[in-house]
This record gives C-alpha cells, sequence and structure tokens, in this order.
C-alpha cells in the first residue's frame, strides 16, 4: 500500500504496491445512505472540477483537476487486474454528474472509473485487460495527474489470448489460470468472429481431440470429448442442460439448440472435472456462455451499443444477419440479439453430390436480457430466449435404397423443425474484496421447454400401386431447476482457502409420440398400431449437492483441490398402452439411485512460468429414461428389428486420472496433459441380443417368415480410455503482434476389456499447426492453418445381425467403414477498416480435398450394398469461401 500525499514542489512519485485488499462490505446502499453521502459532501475541504484523458507515448494520462489545484491525500491498492486509489477529504463537482467511467480507453485497459464512495471519499479506480496496470503519479501544478501504461500479456493461449483472468459462468467465480488442474479452452466472442464460425462445428474444427457428429437430418449430434459423446458430456447454456441426444432406429435427434451469435464464450472442460459441473458428465462438460450488457458496452466505453453483422458462406449458399443492441440507463441494462440463418444443401467434394438431399435450412434466434444493477458487486437479471430451427428435405433418389425403409420407397420428404424456449432469473453477488464471510454468491432459477417435430411424407410402389405414408413424430424435453453457489475466501494460519458449496435441484419430463398414416383414394386413415410411443412419458428428479475446497499453501507453489458431490436420481414413467403395446405387455420401470463422488486437484509451481497439476475425479452416469425404458419396433422386408426394455440396466461409474504439465514465458508457451479414465457398467444403447422365435415380419424371403432382430441398452461391465493432448505456441517478437507459430495435438485410445475390442467412440489422432501474424496495432491479421487427421484405428469385424441363416445365427462379419487420413489447409483473415467496422474472410479446403469425418460415418457397412449412398451423404464440402462484416456503433 502507498500513500498519496500533496507535494509542495509536485515532484514526481512512483506507485509501487503489493496486493492488499481494500474494506468491502456486502450489503448494498440504502437510499438514506445515499442521501447522507449527498448532504454531507461540503465537509470536504477539495473538490473534483474536470477529469480528462490524454494519449502519451506509451500509454494514456489522467488528469484530475482540483478547484483549489491541491493533491489530495489518498491510498493506492493493487488488487489482481485492477489498481485501485482512495482519496481522502474530497468530493466530486463534475459538470456531468458525480462520477465518472471510461470503458477501453486504449488497448490493454478495460476500464477507468471515479465514484464518490463516502461523503469525503473518492475511489479511482484502473481495470487492466488481464493484467495489472503501470500507475505513476506525475508532476503537475493542478490536482492530480496519473501515468497510465498497459503491462503486456506473458500468458497467451494457444490462440494468442490471455487466460489470467476468465470468470467462468459455470463455475461461479472460479477462474481460469496456470493454476487450474484441468485442461480447459475458452473460445470467446471475437475469436468465433474471426474463425467465421457457423456453428459449433465450425468453431471447434481447430481443437484436436473433440469432433461434433453430424447427421443431416437431425443436425449436429452433440460433441465428443475424450472419446465420449451423446449423453455422457453435459451441454449447458448459461449453466442449464440442454436436452438429451435421442439416437435409434434412423431417428438421430441431436444436441443444436444453441445458436453460438448469441455468445459471449464457449467453455470447454475434458474430462470428468470439478464437483460443481456434475458427476454425470464423464466425458466432460462444454457451457454455452451468452452475452451480457457489460461486455458490450465496455467494448466501446458508451452506455449504448448497436451492431450489425453479416456473413455469407459458399459451402451451402448460407446467409447470417445478427442485429444487436445493449443500453444502460441508470442501473438498469438491457439486451437484445436476434439472429437469422438461411441455407441449402452442402456443396462437396469429389462425385458425391448426387448423394446429397435437397435441403432448406432456417432458423431465427431471439435472446434478450433485463439486468438491474444494485451496485458494482450485485445484479438481479432476467433472460429470455427463443430458439426455431426447421430443415425442410427432398432426399435424393441415390439415397433411398440406403434408408431404413421399403426397397420400393420412391419417394421422401421431411420437416424437421426444433424449438426451444427458457427463461431464467439469477441474481450475483462478487465481491472478493469483501471482509465479511461471503465473497460470491449466485441464486438461479429457470425453466426450460424443448420440442423437436418430425414430420415426414413418402410414397411406397405396392404391387403396382403407390402408396402414400405419413409419420408425425415429436420429442419434447421440458426442465424447471434452481441451484445456488457460494463462495467463501478465509485464511487458517499459513493456508489459503477458497471454500466452494452449493447445490442443483431439477425436474425434467420427456414425452414421445409417433403418428402414422396410409392415405388412399384421398381418404386418411389410421394405421391399427398407431399412435406409438418409443418410451413411456417420464419425469427426471435430479439432487446434487457439493463441496469443495482450493487450498493454497505458504507462497502459493502448492495447491491442493479437494471437492466431494452427492446426487440422487429418481426416474418415474407413467403407464401408457401406447408404449406397453410395444413392450407386448411388459410395464416400464421406476428406477432411484443415488452416489457420492470424490476429487482431488493437486498443483505445484517449482518457478515462475512453470506449473504440474494432476486430478482424480470419479464419476457417476443413471440410465436415462429412454435406455431404461425403450420399445422400437420396424416392420421392414430383410430385417425386421425391435428394441425392448432393459430394467437390469446399472449406472455407469468411472475412475479419471490426469496429469498434465504447463510452460509459459513471454514468447513461447507448452501444454501437455495425460489422461487415463477406466469405466464400469459402461452403458452400450443398442446392442444386438438375438432373434425373437415367435415374432416374425410381415414381408418374406424365399416363402420364409424372418424373425425379428432384438436390440436392446446392455451394461459393458470393464472399459477404458487414454491419450494425450498438446498445445504450444511461439510468438516471433517480445512486443505485441508479430509473427506466431501454434500447434495442437490429440490423440486417444480406448478399449472394450470385455470383449477386447476398441471402443467405436474414439477420435482419431488430429493435429493442427497455424502460422499466423497480427500488426502491432491490431489493425489486420491473418492465419494459414494446417489440419491432419489420421486414420483410425480398426476396427474389430463384428456380427453380422442381417443374417437368418443356419437357424437364425449370423453367418458373417460386418465391416465397419473406416475413413482414410486426409490433410486440409485453410487461410483466414480479417481487417478492422476502423475502430467500428471490421471484415473478416477465410478460404477452407483450398486444395479442394475429399474427405469424411469418422465421427459421422463410424456406424456404415462398408460391405453393404448400399455403401457408397450412405457414406455419400457424409460427404465434407469443397474449396468454400465465406466472407463477413461486422458494423459496432
Amino acid at each position: 500500500m502507498s500513500k498519496l500525499k500533496p507535494i509542495v514542489s509536485y515532484s514526481l512519485l512512483t506507485i509501487s504496491c503489493i496486493c492488499i485488499l481494500p474494506v468491502a462490505t456486502f450489503a448494498n446502499e440504502t437510499p438514506s445512505q445515499n442521501n447522507q453521502v449527498n448532504s454531507a459532501q461540503n465537509a470536504a475541504s477539495t473538490e473534483i472540477t474536470a477529469i480528462n484523458i490524454q494519449e502519451s507515448d506509451q500509454g494514456i494520462t489522467l488528469i484530475i483537476e482540483t478547484a483549489n489545484g491541491k493533491t489530495p491525500e489518498g491510498e493506492i491498492i493493487d488488487n489482481d487486474t485492477d489498481v485501485v486509489i482512495k482519496l481522502t477529504d474530497v468530493k466530486l463537482n463534475l459538470p456531468d454528474g458525480n462520477n465518472f467511467l471510461k470503458n477501453q480507453p486504449m488497448e490493454g485497459i478495460n476500464s477507468i472509473s471515479v465514484t464518490q464512495t463516502s461523503a469525503t471519499e473518492v475511489e479511482i479506480k484502473i481495470t487492466g485487460n488481464g493484467t495489472l496496470p503501470n500507475v505513476e503519479q506525475v508532476e503537475n501544478q493542478q490536482g492530480l495527474t496519473l501515468s497510465i501504461i498497459p503491462t503486456p500479456k506473458t500468458v497467451l493461449t494457444e490462440n494468442n489470448q490471455s487466460e489470467d483472468s476468465i470468470e467462468l459462468s459455470v463455475v461461479g467465480t472460479r477462474n481460469v489460470d496456470e493454476t487450474t488442474p484441468a485442461n480447459v479452452t475458452i473460445i470467446n466472442r471475437e475469436q468465433i468472429e474471426k474463425q467465421q464460425a457457423r456453428d459449433v462445428r465450425d468453431l471447434l474444427r481447430y481443437e484436436p481431440g473433440i469432433s461434433v457428429p453430424y447427421d443431416s437430418r437431425g443436425g449436429l449430434q452433440g460433441i465428443n470429448l475424450r472419446g465420449l459423446s451423446g449423453n455422457r458430456v453435459n451441454l449447458q447454456v448459461d449453466g442449464i442442460r440442454l436436452p438429451y441426444e435421442y439416437n435409434y432406429g434412423a431417428t438421430r435427434l441431436g444436441r443444436d439448440f444453441v445458436d453460438i451469435e448469441t455468445l459471449n464464450a464457449l467453455e470447454i472442460f475434458r474430462g470428468n472435472n470439478s464437483a460443481a459441473l456434475g458427476s454425470d458428465a464423464l466425458g466432460g462438460t462444454v457451457n454455452f456462455a451468452t452475452a451480457s450488457t457489460r461486455e458490450f458496452l465496455e467494448s466501446i466505453g458508451k452506455n449504448s451499443y448497436t451492431s450489425l453483422r453479416a456473413q455469407y458462406s459458399s459451402k451451402d449458399s448460407g446467409f447470417v444477419g445478427t442485429f444487436t443492441q445493449a443500453n444502460r440507463l441508470d442501473n438498469f441494462d438491457t439486451l437484445f440479439i436476434y439472429t437469422r440463418r438461411d441455407s441449402g444443401s452442402l456443396d462437396v467434394a469429389g462425385g458425391n453430390s448426387i448423394y446429397q438431399d435437397d435441403q432448406d435450412r432456417t432458423r431465427n434466434n431471439f435472446l434478450g436480457k433485463l439486468t438491474y444493477n444494485f451496485n458494482e458487486q450485485s445484479f438481479l437479471e432476467f433472460t429470455g430466449e427463443y430458439f426455431n430451427n426447421v430443415t425442410d428435405s427432398k432426399f435424393s433418389t441415390a439415397n433411398l435404397p440406403g434408408m431404413i425403409f421399403e426397397a420400393s420407397t420412391q419417394d421422401l420428404q421431411e420437416e424437421v423443425t426444433t424449438n426451444r424456449e427458457r427463461f431464467s432469473l439469477a441474481y450475483q453477488y462478487d465481491d472478493p474484496n469483501s471482509k465479511s464471510w461471503l465473497q460470491f454468491a449466485r441464486a438461479h432459477i429457470y425453466y426450460q421447454n424443448a420440442i423437436t417435430e418430425e414430420d415426414s411424407n413418402r410414397s411406397v410402389r405396392t404391387a403396382g400401386t403407390i402408396r402414400t405414408e405419413a409419420a408425425e413424430k415429436d420429442l419434447t424435453d421440458r426442465v424447471f431447476g434452481v441451484n445456488l453457489q457460494l463462495r467463501s475466501d478465509f485464511n487458517v494460519g499459513n493456508t489459503k482457502h477458497r471454500l466452494t458449496s452449493g447445490f442443483d435441484i431439477s425436474n425434467t419430463y420427456n414425452e414421445r409420440n409417433y403418428f402414422n398414416f396410409i392415405t388412399t383414394t384421398g381418404t386418411r386413415v389410421n394405421a391399427p398400431t398407431f399412435p406409438q410411443k418409443d418410451f413411456p412419458d417420464s419425469d427426471t428428479f435430479r439432487l446434487g449437492t457439493y463441496l469443495q475446497n482450493e487450498i493454497s499453501f505458504g507462497n502459493g507453489q502448492v495447491k491442493l483441490i479437494p471437492g466431494l458431490r452427492f446426487d440422487f436420481y429418481n426416474l418415474t414413467t407413467a403407464n401408457n398402452p401406447e408404449f406397453t403395446q410395444k413392450q407386448q405387455g411388459i410395464d416400464a420401470v421406476n428406477y432411484s439411485t443415488s452416489a457420492i463422488s470424490p476429487s482431488l486437484g493437486i498443483v505445484y509451481e517449482p518457478s515462475p512460468g512453470l506449473t504440474l497439476f494432476s486430478r482424480y475425479s470419479r464419476g457417476f452416469r443413471p440410465p436415462l429414461y429412454s435406455e431404461l425404458n425403450f420399445a422400437f419396433r420396424a416392420d421392414i422386408p430383410f430385417r425386421p428389428h425391435k428394441g425392448i426394455s432393459n430394467p437390469n440396466l446399472q449406472a455407469e461409474t468411472s475412475n479419471n486420472f490426469e496429469l498434465g504439465l504447463r510452460s509459459r514465458s513471454q514468447q513461447f508457451d507448452f501444454d501437455i496433459t495425460g489422461f487415463y479414465n477406466r469405466y464400469s457398467n459402461f452403458i452400450e444403447p443398442s446392442v444386438f441380443v438375438g432373434f425373437d422365435p415367435n415374432d416374425f415380419g410381415t414381408f418374406r424371403t424365399a416363402g420364409r417368415a424372418i424373425p425379428f432382430q432384438i436390440f436392446q441398452a446392455q451394461n459393458i461391465p470393464d472399459a477404458e480410455i487414454y491419450g494425450l493432448e498438446i498445445k504450444t505456441a511461439y510468438r516471433f517478437s517480445k512486443e505485441p503482434g508479430g509473427f506466431s507459430l501454434k500447434g495442437a495435438l490429440g490423440w486417444q485410445v480406448g478399449n472394450n476389456l470385455t470383449r477386447d475390442i476398441p471402443l467405436t467412440t474414439i477420435n482419431p489422432l488430429q493435429a493442427v499447426i497455424g502460422l499466423g501474424y497480427q500488426s502491432p496495432n491490431d489493425k489486420w491479421g491473418a492465419e494459414l492453418i494446417g489440419t491432419f487427421v489420421a486414420k483410425s484405428r480398426e476396427q474389430a469385424l463384428v456380427d453380422d445381425q442381417t443374417s437368418v441363416q443356419n437357424g437364425g445365427q449370423p453367418t458373417r462379419k460386418i465391416d465397419f467403414y473406416e475413413p482414410d487420413a486426409y490433410t486440409l489447409v485453410d487461410f483466414v483473415g480479417y481487417y478492422n477498416i476502423n475502430p467500428n467496422l471490421t471484415l473478416t474472410a477465410g478460404v477452407y479446403n483450398i486444395f479442394n480435398t475429399e474427405y469424411y469425418q469418422y465421427a459421422d460415418v463410424r456406424s456404415i457397412n462398408r460391405s453393404a450394398a448400399t455403401f457408397e449412398a450412405q457414406r455419400g451423404r457424409y460427404a465434407q464440402p469443397g474449396t468454400n469461401f465465406a466472407v463477413g462484416l461486422t458494423w459496432r456503433f
């Protein structure tokens, strides 16, 4: 702590200090307190009459003028990225009101504020962009003059972005810094725009070890982290769980419920992580953190922000338009974001265009927020969001033989509509300098409703007659929940503690309806076996409570982070006859279980810039409603099949180990993380278990009836996944900007130890390398990026479930398709025409490589007669370009 004193000669005074926390209070100011401050201001002997900011050679100069020309007394406190100057015996008397705020006065300085904090005290707060700014008092004959120079960032990620103080909304104020015992990736809004990402698959294309499976009918299927995908990865928007993936038979309904234009950041936690994130996230957690008014206003230093953003992509003739409006009036903040998307079929490489369905996609997304700021430490925020996506498809005739329909299908058209709406109310208090027992609190109550509707029409030729069938299916996921998180910082002897506790409570309702109609001579007739339900109407109650303590020893070189979480899970089902008739009279089962999951992280910093960490965590995932109770029946030629429930399904558990090293210097960064995860009762959702000798399909082969194949969710007793993740970055210059070289690699291996065969969800080895340049003033930048994806590990040959010879037993093996290795080269860049106008452009797959992503095609049978058609539907775009323009004002 340093003192500001009035100096007779007004000589130079250098401000230097050590982090000492100031006194702060938890309670909000009451109106009576404000009146006391205003009425008592005349007691101060020095008045601040004007505040100005001027540019200097290396930074800026803050000039504070006083009425009597005196330099006020005060003290200086350094706190993380803030320099706080507390002036005493002084009052504000400014022409434009008794407060001053300037956001983004220059690069490296987030904000400068001057506020009257009591009758005779004024606080000056200078906030750096991830680092503590250098502040010095300089000679002046009038008032107080401060020289402010931003401190260059020395800790950079592979995207050349600081990680020093990134606040994660999913875990409160748990910051990603060099002492986080996990591999975490944060992709911020600026990176989203510069990458010209259209969706989360675009956004993660340069993240090795992560894939986003895609289906042309059901959209993005989810995110694969460390070899686990689907419902083993917890996807959230602002901490609210997104609906689960539903993937059975021809139905592949994914988890594409968020438009990335609304995001402030995408937060990726690889592996089963902290106690606060939930034990059922066996693969990891991805949180879509939506934007807030504060971020937009701080970017231009005004109380009003408007932006128009447009982007075009040639890969599917897609156009995106986004309108953003943010405002601040007194204590109220408002935010509105609207996005419209229109696109068509993919323009693919090679001779695969005949397999591309004729598609039209439209999307509308609305996000609105209303925030009331009680003070700088606390606010109350209401959020409303509406997501609507419609995909109209007319299936290519070349694809129809490969679909799970009669071979005589002549035409197929489908419309898939996805709607999601959510409303939430959140209160947050955040004051790390508070001397009370509480430094952070967040309470959140929310409601979310998602419905996916599938409407299809197909024409089938039967005995020379065209029969038209119409099918209507819907899937509902409705959740109501509340969560609370508290954090207390305190010292015990020579140890510092950051104690985080909280709970999550939610109830989710799921419903699936299926109607099928046959149209003959203009009459719509309900088939006798419809309506149906693939699973009974279900309610899932979840309760989770957790405690985590971050303990720092001595000077902070060693940290222990123990955690403990308790989860209770209860599934209640309805007795729906539409479900039991498919189950041949078998009733649905209810399910209840609980578990305690410990975790422990260890961090050791042997020297500045070098960090070693390790982590253990216990995972727990109970079977979902669609895994326990499932009834699917497809009476189709040559391959009648059905799914049945498994009331004996058990919860999955895992033991997860992680070991890593981080090295940071002014020009070079290096990260390496190794992990090993062991799973018990691994749930495989669709396993072939045999033929039903008492149930035969309608269609006959050579006069013989074909028995139904039976599929069922089952537990794999023992499985493992291990791998390695590497990131590195080298900056050729110590100064901001210049050339940089970045690289990353992801390698994974997974085994079904019970059967001694590979797991099919494991991503192949992937490496990314990029050579980039950024001008010193960030006027423009460009990057050449190469991506190499290896051939996947050879899959084991599995029993062919279509053979009915030899008494219905399989006689051959299925040879699953393994796409060849490939290399892609992209070139992207941006140009800031002026501070308010940015142009982005990129050329992708420059060499027009024909390739397929393993996550899309891993279930295709290479030996099938329809192999080319099935694979061709998943061909990726050839050479394509994208261009975007953002106007902020």
